[in-house]
C-alpha cells in the first residue's frame, strides 16, 4: 500500500545528523548523532543497526530521504553522497528536501499560526532560517531562506509581531535567554532535535504529489 511504503530518512547537515525509519507516517524507530558533525561511518553503521532491530530488510525501503540543507556543506555532502548510493545499490525512490521546509511541516502539525519561523544551525555563528507566512486556507507563501548571526536573527524575530518558532534543539538551548527577552506573549517555540523525521514524512509528503 502506497501509505504503508518503508521509508528511510536521513539528516546529516545540522550537528550530528539522525535517522528515521518510517512506516507509512508512523515513525518506526530512529537514531540520533552525539558528535558535532556527522561522520559518514557512523550514519552507514546506525541505518544496518536500525534496520536490523526493526527486522526491515534492505529490499524493503521503498524511499529514501535526505536533506540538502542548510547546515555543515561537509554534512550536507555526506548525507545525498550516501543517499545516492544508497539508491543505486537499493535500486528504490531518493527525494532531497530543505530541512527548514521539514520543519515547518512539523510546525503545520502542531500550531494553528499564520506566521512560521524555521531556523537550524549552519556554523558556530551562523543560523539558516525561513518565514512563511499564510492567511486562513490560502496556500503558504515563503520568503527566501536566509543565513545570518545569531544577533542578526534575534532582531528579525523581534520585528515579527506574532509567530511560532520551530528551531532545532541544540540552538534553541543555545538562544533560550533571548528568545525569552519581552517575547513570552507572541512567540510560540517548537524544538525538535529528531530533524530526520520530518525530512522523512516531507520527502513522503513531497514525492506523493509529485506523481499525482
Amino acid at each position: 500500500m502506497k501509505n504503508e511504503q518503508i521509508v528511510l530518512s536521513i539528516e546529516t547537515a545540522v550537528r550530528g545528523g539522525s535517522i528515521s525509519l518510517l512506516k507509512g507516517e508512523r515513525e518506526i524507530d530512529f537514531w540520533l548523532g552525539t558528535n558535532k558533525v556527522s561522520k559518514a561511518e557512523d550514519i552507514l553503521e546506525q541505518i544496518s543497526v536500525l534496520l536490523a532491530k526493526n527486522k526491515v530488510e534492505k529490499h524493503q525501503i521503498d524511499l529514501i530521504t535526505v536533506s540538502h540543507g542548510p547546515g555543515s556543506m561537509t554534512g550536507i555532502r555526506i548525507g545525498i553522497a550516501l543517499a545516492k548510493g544508497l539508491k543505486k545499490s537499493l535500486d528504490c525512490l531518493m527525494k532531497s528536501v530543505s530541512v527548514l521546509d521539514a520543519l515547518h511541516l512539523k510546525a503545520k502539525f502542531e500550531s494553528s499560526e499564520n506566521t512560521i519561523i524555521s531556523a537550524v544551525p549552519v556554523n558556530s555563528s551562523h543560523i539558516g532560517w525561513q518565514i512563511y507566512k499564510s492567511v486562513g486556507l490560502v496556500k503558504n507563501s515563503t520568503e527566501p531562506p536566509n543565513c545570518s548571526t545569531k544577533e542578526i536573527f534575534i532582531s528579525e524575530l523581534k520585528a515579527q509581531r506574532k509567530f511560532v518558532l520551530v528551531i532545532q534543539q541544540h540552538l534553541y538551548e543555545q538562544l533560550i535567554d533571548l528568545l525569552k527577552n519581552g517575547k513570552q506573549s507572541t512567540i510560540q517555540t517548537l524544538p525538535e532535535i529528531n530533524l530526520a523525521r520530518w525530512i522523512g514524512l516531507l520527502g513522503k509528503k513531497e514525492r506523493e504529489e509529485s506523481v499525482k
